[in-house]
């Protein structure tokens, strides 16, 4: 009997890790209410996508009553409409009426999403699969770099919910996979036709999470910065500049075509409705933390338990900021206190709504500004509040720590080029935002990258030891 190619067992563990990724999701699956609080809005623009042709945030349910307008980013609403157009489901038993009910539209309008949801999964998976694979030319490395997505149970916990997270999951990971075969490749037209679709990838992710939008300003800084430190010549500029080229305006694309549409329809030019201001107020709360509210955080956003773990052991006064139904917590006051300035401004200083939201989101970044050991030691806990999406980050975060030192130390610079959108994440979010857990579903493939590098870390560690024993 003829035994399998290497390509043959890669694909066929593919097949298997991403059969057992969808069946044990679909297994789990008992989210009874997926149409709550964000996943209105994108269930909102779908069905008005798909059944008007019109993209607005508009529950009002009537073509004559809805005009196109800003509102958050039209990747995820607009893969949405594409599967209801195809026959896959139906919006309209989403109906506005049963949107607005406390209970929301139940589970059926949204099944054919749910299970596109977890395909994504199992793509996420195999992209980072193939990524380890690439890198270290092992099977057994490039399987727990897909059982990292495939198996990981908390970074699947909102797979039901209708939000962006999915497919901004799958974006990233063919975007991190793409990134490297763009780099490491030799043929030039090759390299050429692969900076294309990653740029691509990018700009859809752009339009899928707009945090993204800083990573490619970040990006393009970054090259032009290495253009200007290297010596330009014929060969480096067919080389590396015409594909880097090729790739900030494939990336840039999407993003300014919906920008000027965005413009066209409102008069502003900017890429969605403008949620800056809120984030920064839900962030800054943090810096309010006592010193026992500071360390108890560490327990209470343990996934699953930490909330009654933090309810058993710890006073009452030093968890129940961390409570979400609390109207004086931290995340309700954080969002409050925001509405609440506004409407000051507006009373006392004749501002316009406008005005407000630009003058009060001024000023939260003063306080930042102003603040930067505040900001800097808050960071740490809402950085460790993300990273618990990861099941496996026991052994992933020493394996991205080493990871870094060793692609420095060895001058290993593509690897961490590719995973920068990933590590980009993990900084980005806990310096803005709250980063409740799900935000860092983009820091995946770090978190696979790391996990298989405690491994390698941890086989060279054991190799040096058994030499050094063979020699004593």
């Amino acid at each position: 009997m003829t035994s399998l190619s290497n390509l043959q067992k890669a694909w066929l563990i593919c097949l298997i890790g991403s059969l057992i990724c969808v069946g044990l999701m679909a297994a789990r699956s008992k989210m009874d209410h997926p149409d709550r609080n964000d996943s209105m809005q994108y269930i909102a623009a779908a069905h008005n996508l798909s059944s008007y042709g019109i993209y607005s945030q508009s529950l009002a349910g009537k073509k004559e009553s809805i005009k196109p307008g800003i509102g958050r980013e039209p990747g995820f609403p607009f893969v949405m409409a594409q599967i209801y157009n195809l026959g896959l489901g139906s919006i309209e038993e989403a109906t506005m009426t049963c949107l607005r009910s406390e209970d929301g539209c139940g589970v059926k309008p949204y099944k054919s999403v749910q299970w596109l949801n977890r395909i994504f999964f199992a793509l996420a998976g195999i992209a980072m699969f193939w990524l380890s694979l690439t890198f270290f030319s092992s099977l057994k490395l490039a399987t727990l770099a897909g059982s990292s997505v495939w198996l990981n149970i908390k970074m699947q916990s909102s797979m039901d919910q209708i939000v962006s997270d999915p497919l901004s999951l799958v974006l990233v990971c063919g975007f991190t996979l793409l990134a490297a075969k763009t780099l490491i490749t030799t043929n030039h037209k090759k390299k050429i036709l692969l900076a294309i679709t990653t740029g691509f990838s990018l700009s859809f992710l752009i339009l899928t999470k707009a945090i993204f939008m800083y990573f490619f300003y970040l990006a393009c800084i970054i090259l032009i910065g290495y253009f200007i430190a290297i010596k330009i010549d014929k060969v480096q500029i067919k080389k590396f500049a015409l594909p880097a080229l090729v790739f900030i305006i494939t990336s840039a694309l999407l993003p300014a075509l919906w920008i000027n549409r965005n413009g066209e329809v409102s008069g502003h030019y900017r890429l969605t409705d403008v949620r800056e201001g809120i984030a920064l107020s839900a962030r800054n709360i943090f810096h309010d933390m006592t010193l026992p509210e500071y360390f108890t955080s560490f327990i209470y956003w343990i996934p699953g338990s930490g909330d009654n773990l933090a309810r058993k052991f710890i006073p009452k006064e030093h968890w129940t900021r961390f409570d979400l139904s609390n109207p004086d917590g931290f995340f309700r006051k954080g969002h409050s206190d925001f509405s609440m300035h506004m409407k000051r401004l507006i009373k006392e200083d004749k501002m316009t709504h406008e005005e407000a939201h630009q003058a009060w989101t001024r000023e939260l970044k003063d306080q930042i500004l102003s603040n930067p050991v505040t900001h800097a030691l808050t960071t740490i806990p809402l950085f460790y509040r993300g990273i618990l999406r990861d099941i496996f980050i026991p052994l992933s975060l020493p394996g991205m720590i080493f990871l870094i030192f060793w692609a420095f130390r060895n001058r290993q610079m593509i690897l961490l080029a590719v995973l920068s959108p990933a590590f980009f994440s993990l900084v980005f979010y806990p310096l803005v935002s709250l980063n409740v857990s799900r935000y860092q579903i983009t820091a995946a493939p770090a978190f696979a990258m790391g996990l298989v590098f405690f491994f390698v870390m941890l086989h060279e560690w054991k190799k040096k030891r058994k030499e050094k024993t063979l020699h004593a």
